[in-house]
């Protein structure tokens, strides 16, 4: 009959038969104790012996591992978000055709106005889900996913036996409402889950057990049962060595695909977005009181943009005689497509506010790009917590006489934190087609 293995957090559990994956011993490469190591002898009925054998910790210990072994919260939404384009395309198909099919449906004479009626709420639906998605962003879909979790709701699947923690949305119970209470950003992160278990399986696992560890009590056990593992005359004495050929493993993997990658530029590159991250995050969280804000923010973006991400900060809070300019930039970038721009400078103005920005600070702003002349042809305005809707339209009208101004708000920032290539260049590239071409 062979051994099996159990992992339980709380109320989840995990199970495996023969197969321990090595990954799952790093919750406990820590923090932890081994129980049972004296009933090892008293084993020989398991039937009548309940004691637990195994390897125990509380959330807060496995919590504490992970991070130290840098399995953080933003290395997998960093992990997902450079998967999360190919996911959502998919998504993306699936719905688009439900779409049509509606569509084409609500003409046909022989449907009664009662299906009609339930077709169009499936097309307000699938309607709104795209747009959710599109909207959605890595971060926003992993946190949806622990909301759904935390909150205990109940997402039914229509494949038969699915035990996913969060079933991919494609695959929900079309009596779900799934444009409500984040569920379509947490099954879209369940379309990755699916995708993963698939092609990732060594840490489709890892990345279940992280998000339930952020829905349970800091105190809430964690144990691993390995009592028919003992029974079977294997040693509890299995972590070092599970690490060690796990580790192995990854040294193969890392060396094989470093040659052909890049090398030691991987490396700074994921040295550079922690310390970007790290910043970030220091920033938005600063009171609405905090009279520094506007002054960080202008020095985090002059840092972002300094001359090793393409560009020269040629100046910062210069005062003219008739206004002042947050950051000017100097236009040398390796991307081609923001040479092709022609502005040889970009003016930069940094809003850290709590409410989105009005139409009063865009012309403002425009006096200070027509100002500069045939000097600049980019404008970059950064708000933090977005524009109006009257700031976007003055915006489109400026486009048509040949002022160009992109926005970047928070969502946006997050996208180029988290994005796979961390390019200054491609990032502002999409951009730019996003805000100049897809209005």
């Amino acid at each position: 009959m062979g051994w099996y293995t159990e992992l339980k957090i709380g109320k989840h559990y995990w199970s495996w038969r023969k197969n321990l994956p090595s990954e799952v011993l790093m919750l406990f490469y820590g923090k932890h104790r081994t129980i049972g190591i004296d009933l090892i002898d008293l084993l020989e009925d398991a039937e009548e012996n309940n004691s637990f054998v195994g390897i125990e910790g509380t959330v807060a210990q496995v919590i504490s591992n992970f991070d130290n072994l840098g399995l953080t919260l933003d290395f997998f939404i960093s992990t997902y978000a450079s998967y999360r384009y190919m996911v959502t395309n998919w998504g993306l198909g699936i719905l688009s055709s439900k779409v049509f099919v509606h569509e084409h449906e609500l003409t046909a004479d022989s449907y009664n106005e009662e299906a009609k009626a339930r077709m169009k709420e499936y097309l307000r639906r699938n309607k709104e889900a795209i747009t959710r998605i599109e909207k959605s962003s890595a971060s926003k879909d992993f946190n949806a996913a622990i909301k759904i979790l935390k909150d205990g709701i109940k997402l039914k699947s229509n494949l038969m036996d699915d035990e996913a923690i969060i079933p991919s949305f494609d695959n929900l119970d079309f009596s779900i409402d799934f444009t409500k209470n984040d569920i379509i950003e947490a099954t879209t992160f369940g379309m990755f889950l699916e995708y993963a278990h698939e092609n990732l399986p060594e840490i489709a696992w890892l990345f279940e057990i992280r998000i339930i560890l952020e829905t349970v009590s800091s105190r809430t056990k964690v144990k691993l049962d390995l009592k028919e593992w003992v029974e079977e005359g294997l040693s509890l004495d299995i972590i070092n060595g599970s690490i060690s050929m796990l580790g192995l493993k990854a040294k193969t993997y890392s060396r094989t695909f470093d040659a052909i990658l890049g090398g030691h530029e991987t490396y700074n590159k994921e040295y550079e977005r922690v310390i970007l991250l790290k910043q970030w995050k220091e920033l938005i969280t600063l009171s609405k009181d905090d009279i520094s804000k506007g002054s960080r923010l202008e020095t985090f973006f002059a840092s972002l943009f300094h001359k090793k991400f393409g560009f020269d900060v040629i100046k910062k809070n210069l005062l003219t005689e008739t206004q002042e300019l947050d950051i000017i930039l100097k236009n040398v970038p390796n991307n081609e497509f923001v040479k092709s721009l022609n502005s040889p400078f970009i003016l930069v103005e940094c809003k850290n506010w709590t409410a989105p920005v009005g139409a009063a600070e865009a012309r403002v702003f425009e006096s200070k790009y027509r100002e500069a002349g045939r000097k600049v042809n980019l404008g970059i305005f950064v708000a933090i917590n977005g524009v109006t809707k009257p700031f976007k339209n003055h915006l489109n009208n400026l486009a048509r006489d040949g002022v160009n101004v992109i926005v970047i708000d928070n969502n946006n920032l997050e996208q180029f934190l988290y994005s796979e290539e961390l390019d200054i260049g491609l990032w502002l590239e999409n951009l730019i087609a996003e805000q100049f071409f897809h209005k």
